[in-house]
């Protein structure tokens, strides 16, 4: 595999943006990189955000809802 070099995905601090829009900049950095959009494996993620994988096959989710601590039910 050949990995040109000019194509770079930098982040300089790891951080994490909810309830915001998907970054079309990151996105398309992402695809041009050889990343592909796919299909979630939940629907609610494709309902509210994106899906691409890395060039690796790695999936991300790009997600636009918020999520605040202790909101997930116990089963």
């Amino acid at each position: 595999m050949t990995i040109d070099a000019s194509i770079r995905i930098r982040i300089a601090r790891p951080s994490l943006d909810l309830a915001v829009p998907v970054d079309q900049a990151l996105l398309g950095r992402l695809l041009s990189a050889g990343g592909v959009r796919v299909p979630a494996h939940n629907p609610c993620w494709d309902a509210h955000g994106v899906t691409p994988t890395d060039p690796d096959g790695h999936r991300l989710v790009l997600s636009t809802r918020s999520w605040s601590p202790g909101t997930v039910s116990q089963r």
